[in-house]
């Protein structure tokens, strides 16, 4: 894609994640689903990937990261440590990106045993950066042991889901770049442009008057 392709592109997509964390996180705690954290970091690891698979600018998920955390200050629910996680996840997924961006294309194994440690690291991470450098009230009270105690249940949790989703983020990612990025002509790609545009600005509409 154009430079102004790839900028709509990660409005969208980073617009689409942060309704996601948004929506996602409310219902599932309305719900009392267990593990909602590991649930929305497996459906991002999902968006991150398929996006890259579209979009291989460099930072570009940290960008997305910005903007879905960005959606997180709405929330009935906010922490600021929400907003560090979504961070943390996107820094880390790019950097091994980066680094192993060649055998996540071709090679199943290579993702499926990177996922899995791609999400412990962002989940470890977090976990200090919340107790310890953000200092949030419930991380603090639960210290160390809050810690081992959500590294042995959401974090093995998210590590299992995350060898599905980074596999049907790959597969997303190319049936969208396949179909879409490479047939279509340039009108066509110019139309899609300006509906990717709509459609991150209608989810952000939605997302404020939530």
């Amino acid at each position: 894609m154009s430079k102004y392709g790839n900028i709509v592109w990660i409005a969208l997509v980073g617009s689409i994640w942060g309704a996601v964390e948004l929506f996602g996180g409310d219902l599932f705690r309305a719900w009392g689903v267990p593990h909602k954290s590991a649930l929305l970091f497996s459906l991002a690891l999902l968006i991150m990937y398929a996006s890259k698979r579209i979009c291989e600018a460099a930072g570009s998920t940290i960008i997305m990261g910005l903007i879905a955390a960005a959606f997180k200050t709405v929330s009935d629910h906010f922490y600021p440590c929400q907003v560090a996680a979504i961070m943390i996840n996107s820094i880390i997924f790019e950097s091994a990106y980066l680094y192993l961006r060649q055998k996540f294309a071709v090679s199943l194994a290579v993702r499926t045993i990177a996922a899995p440690i791609i999400t412990y690291i962002s989940y470890t991470l977090f976990a200090f950066v919340a107790t310890y450098l953000i200092r949030q009230e419930n991380w603090v009270d639960g210290g160390v042991g809050g810690i081992i105690d959500y590294l042995t249940s959401s974090a093995v949790f998210a590590s299992l889901l995350s060898l599905l989703t980074i596999n049907l983020g790959h597969s997303a990612g190319e049936k969208i770049r396949r179909s879409v990025f490479i047939r279509q002509t340039n009108f066509a790609l110019n139309y899609l442009k300006i509906v990717m545009a709509a459609l991150a600005l209608a989810i952000w509409i939605t997302g404020l008057r939530y």
